[in-house]
C-alpha cells in the first residue's frame, strides 16, 4: 500500500499515510481498547514526538506525549456534564484508581480552581475563582484553605491572612474597599467561606 489508506485489523484501525506497506508520514491508529495515537511514522516507527490519548471511559481521557519513542508526560481529562464538573491535569495511578496529582484545573459546582493536588485533593498553592465572585489566592489542604491566602470579596474588600477550614483564623489585615481603609484583625475566628 502507498499513499493515503486506512487498514482495519481485528484490534485496530490504522490511518494516514504509507509507503511500501509501512506507517510512513503522520498516523492516527485507533485500537478496540480505547487507546489512540497520533504521530509521526517513518518506515513503521515513531519519529520525534506525538500524542497518545487513552480512553478510560466515557468521562476520563488520558493524553500522553511521546518523545524519541518513550513517554515523558501525561495528563487526566476528566469531563462529568452531569453535575458541571471537569478536570485537566497531572494524575497518578494508585490501586486501579486515577487520583489527581500535581498541578491541575478543576471546574465544579463551587467555581473554578487552578493550583495543586495531592492525593486527589486540593493542597499546597491554589486560586479558586467562586461562581459568586469571591477569588481566594493562597494554600489550600485536603480541599480547605487553610494556611495564608487572600480572600477578595465579590463588595471589593479583601482579607490577607490565615484561614484554617475555609474560614478566617487568626491574625490578617482586612481592607474596605469603599472606605479605603485597613483593619488589622488580631484573632477572628468566624467568618465563613
Amino acid at each position: 500500500m502507498n499513499g493515503y489508506g486506512i487498514l482495519v485489523s481485528k484490534i485496530k484501525i490504522m490511518e494516514g499515510e504509507f509507503l511500501m506497506g509501512k506507517k510512513n508520514g503522520f498516523m492516527i491508529i485507533t485500537y478496540i481498547n480505547g487507546v489512540i495515537i497520533q504521530a509521526q511514522f517513518k518506515n513503521n516507527d515513531y519519529i520525534n514526538d506525538g500524542i497518545i490519548v487513552k480512553i478510560i471511559n466515557k468521562n476520563k481521557k488520558i493524553y500522553s506525549k511521546i518523545y524519541k519513542k518513550k513517554i515523558v508526560y501525561s495528563i487526566l481529562e476528566e469531563n462529568y456534564n452531569d453535575n458541571n464538573n471537569n478536570y485537566l491535569g497531572e494524575y497518578m495511578i494508585n490501586e486501579e484508581k486515577y487520583l489527581r496529582q500535581g498541578f491541575g484545573q478543576l471546574k465544579d459546582k463551587y467555581g473554578f480552581y487552578e493550583g495543586y493536588f495531592i492525593n486527589g485533593v486540593k493542597e499546597g498553592y491554589g486560586e479558586l475563582y467562586f461562581n459568586d465572585g469571591k477569588i481566594y489566592k493562597g494554600n489550600f489542604k485536603n480541599n480547605c484553605m487553610d494556611g495564608k491566602g487572600l480572600l477578595k470579596f465579590n463588595n471589593g474588600d479583601s482579607f490577607y491572612g490565615i484561614f484554617k477550614n475555609n474560614k478566617i483564623f487568626g491574625f490578617g489585615t482586612y481592607l474596605k474597599k469603599n472606605e479605603n481603609t485597613t483593619i488589622w484583625i488580631e484573632n477572628y475566628q468566624n467568618e465563613e467561606k
